[in-house]
């Protein structure tokens, strides 16, 4: 498949400078639990790497002709950024991340090294393939809805391939699952992801850890709880997830002065002049909507 080869040519490339990185969601999950990696719709390919290597692993991407999409960026404001590459009549999109979730209340939960220890092989795409293993994958698609969805229905196919990841779950996955989702504090989420797979498709959920997870009430809990709460404020929960007033105020400086380059794109200008102009309506409009959200 044409996309499977591009992707596996960006992962050689990557391992060849030294770099492990490790395969998330839809690109992984086609290729590893699925029939056919065409029957599980994507636009993108989640790659992982370690933050270190950040930098690095963009270099190798940019000598592979990919460019990067205009995007937020910083240090605290997003975790992610996107590459295409235009060929064979297709635009290839890798979607780099440094960290699973950009969630700040998240952020910190899944430690790549751990991740990267357990992932396994896929050498359906290519021998450099590594993707996370079957009980990180459940949680990362029971979590992402209330992490990047907040407030919508949890798209079908995620919901699906938690229900196709839980199908092939033995009694030692389910104490693992339970024992990493009680580590990262968020058993209560992810008992929702779990229960939206079983409304829709079925799932078979045992019964003690439909207990353990109901019975969370840890401080971590409840701060996880925020991402899918109705009422309360993203950017506002995000902001108070930050450990200490440093980090906060980089954050709020990041999300309120991105780069020229992405204002200007965001406005589809290129005069420099207008730029003033420009962040003072990014910021009141800004203003205007977390207003209404509360």
């Amino acid at each position: 498949m044409i996309r499977s080869g591009e992707l596996a040519r960006a992962l050689c490339a990557l391992a060849a400078a030294g770099m492990r990185g490790v395969l998330m969601k839809g690109a992984a999950l086609a290729h590893t639990i699925y029939a056919s990696p065409c029957l599980r719709p994507r636009a993108d390919a989640d790659l992982l790497v370690h933050e270190r290597d950040r930098e690095a692993a963009e270099r190798v991407l940019a000598r592979c002709g990919y460019t990067r999409a205009p995007r937020i960026a910083g240090k605290r404001i997003e975790y992610q950024a996107p590459y295409y590459r235009d060929a064979h009549g297709l635009r290839h999109v890798i979607d780099l991340h440094w960290r699973v979730f950009n969630r700040q209340v998240l952020a910190d939960r899944f430690p790549f090294d751990e991740l990267a220890a357990r992932a396994v092989r896929v050498p359906a795409i290519a021998e450099a393939a590594r993707a996370l293993d079957p009980v990180d994958a459940l949680l990362v698609a029971c979590l992402h809805a209330p992490a990047h969805h907040r407030g919508q229905r949890r798209p079908l196919v995620e919901a699906y391939d938690a229900h196709r990841l839980a199908s092939d779950f033995a009694p030692d996955d389910w104490r693992e699952l339970a024992r990493r989702a009680a580590a990262r504090g968020v058993r209560r989420l992810c008992l929702r992801g779990l229960r939206e797979a079983q409304r829709r498709f079925g799932t078979a959920l045992p019964g003690h850890v439909v207990d353990a997870f109901s019975d969370a009430d840890s401080e971590r809990e409840r701060s996880a709880r925020l991402l899918g709460a109705g009422r309360s404020d993203p950017f506002w929960n995000d902001v108070r997830a930050i450990p200490g007033w440093t980090g906060r105020l980089r954050f709020l400086y990041e999300a309120a002065f991105p780069s020229a380059a992405f204002v200007s794109h965001q406005y589809g200008v290129r005069s420099r002049a207008l730029l003033p102009l420009l962040y003072l309506h990014r910021g009141v409009t800004g203003l205007f909507r977390r207003s209404l959200a509360r």
